[in-house]
């Protein structure tokens, strides 16, 4: 679940005209699940 300010930064990078994934899943465990995630990640080389 994600905070409000990290929220607010996604919808503003979207009305930007990014695209912006959320909760991706990083560092696989070798016995399942993940180590952690990353909540909004803007694909800063998409064109505007």
């Amino acid at each position: 679940m994600a905070n409000f300010l990290e929220q607010l930064v996604a919808e503003w990078y979207e009305h930007q005209g990014y695209f912006v994934r959320r909760n991706v899943q990083v560092g696989k465990r070798t016995k399942g699940g993940y180590e952690g995630e990353l909540w909004s990640t803007p694909n800063l080389e998409s064109s505007r």
